[in-house]
């Protein structure tokens, strides 16, 4: 591939923390199941986006939540490019958010 052209999607190793996160998620049986590789967009394509609506649910996801909006814009976490995009909107529930230091209104 040209290095001048920008690809859309890209081949991935899971590692085991991100394969047990696919079973207990219930996307596969057992961890002998998941594969060890995925397809993933990637931060180009991502950002190509007219807007990004992310919807992150679960207390598993909470420490990835709070280095996507606490720690600087790098590629050590790319989901913190979210940031600079300017029609993106985060939808948190309680469990995800429960790291981040914010006003909570609880409602029945």
């Amino acid at each position: 591939m040209d290095k001048g052209l920008r690809q859309t999607v890209k081949r991935v190793r899971l590692d085991e923390r991100c394969r047990r996160q696919q079973v207990d998620e219930g996307h596969f049986p057992d961890l002998a199941s998941v594969p060890a590789e995925a397809i993933t967009l990637t931060c180009p394509a991502l950002m190509a986006a007219e807007t990004l609506i992310c919807c992150v649910p679960d207390r598993r996801k909470a420490q990835a939540v709070r280095r996507t909006l606490e720690e600087a814009i790098a590629p050590e976490c790319p989901v913190s490019l979210v940031r600079t995009h300017s029609r993106a909107s985060l939808y948190l529930d309680l469990e995800s958010a429960s790291l981040m230091d914010i006003p909570v209104e609880r409602t029945q």
